[in-house]
């Protein structure tokens, strides 16, 4: 019952859910008139922190890549993005979010930064850090009224740039017999491939001819497993229809293995023609 009123007090609102709301206020006067509606932005924030990610790393020739296996979650408020910095492993299990001096200012990134490969989990992408030796990595997640979740640690991590090793190359000759003839094939086993702590990301197997011509190319990827293996026993390329090469001449058989780094080694041997027409196995 007043002209004028400076303020006015709404008291014991009771928003149902944390988030955004929005206030519409508008007066009334004793004649009935009804004024403009004014929108009014209520924050009512939600306290509980969000849950953090599940983080894995792969070192690569050209940055880091930081797999979200798990993508943090917060029903209430939502996920606004994520941080990361890093520091030189000192030989501790870092738990917390560092602070101070030593640690690189934090990165933040979005979903929109994350990429899938594959089957893989989203990931993303730290380019090659200024560091020569192991260092820590701490991630963590920032909800939509900016709480951080629990800091995922994942320390001493490493780029290994080491090219991969085998063992040995071993080819196999064989002939079966399809359609009323007699047709060559052969087998050719990849024997104890060490990848190092980068893992082995795949292994193809490539003949060509003395041209330089593919005529034969296959490969095994094993980016569904991650963390990649460092060793695999033998990898076996099997039935390679070599019947269908014999008018080419002596041939060359390539094996690349690629890292988990993204570094490549190449292994060769020779497939020789005896004058005969004939596939003669050897180095």
């Amino acid at each position: 019952n007043v002209e004028t009123a400076h303020v006015l007090y709404f008291e014991n609102v009771d928003l149902p859910s944390f988030g955004t709301w929005y206030m519409h206020v508008r007066a009334q006067n004793y004649a009935g008139l009804i004024s403009d509606v004014r929108t009014y932005q209520i924050l009512h924030p939600d306290p509980t922190p969000p849950a953090a990610p599940l983080v894995s790393v792969q070192p690569r020739n050209n940055g880091l890549r930081v797999f979200l296996p798990q993508l943090a979650n917060d029903p209430e408020s939502g996920i606004a993005g994520y941080q990361y910095t890093y520091r030189s492993h000192d030989g501790s299990a870092q738990r917390d979010w560092p602070e101070g001096s030593g640690s690189s200012p934090a990165v933040d990134f979005t979903h929109s930064s994350l990429t899938t490969l594959g089957n893989s989990a989203p990931y993303f992408r730290i380019p090659m850090l200024p560091v020569s030796s192991a260092f820590d990595l701490q991630v963590r997640a920032v909800s939509g009224n900016g709480t951080y979740s629990q800091t995922v640690s994942i320390a001493g991590v490493k780029f290994d740039l080491r090219k991969a090793e085998i063992a040995s190359i071993e080819k196999e000759l064989f002939e079966r017999e399809m359609r009323g003839e007699e047709r060559k094939f052969m087998n050719v086993k990849v024997a104890s491939i060490n990848g190092f702590d980068a893992g082995i990301s795949s292994v193809r197997l490539t003949i060509t001819d003395a041209g330089g011509s593919t005529l034969y190319q296959n490969i095994k990827r094993y980016a569904d497993q991650l963390p990649y293996l460092p060793r695999l026993d033998d990898v076996e390329f099997l039935k390679i229809p070599v019947h269908q090469m014999l008018n080419h001449g002596n041939l060359n058989l390539t094996v690349e293995v690629e890292t988990g780094a993204g570094v490549r080694s190449s292994f060769e041997e020779q497939i020789s023609m005896n004058n005969g027409g004939g596939i003669v196995l050897g180095s």
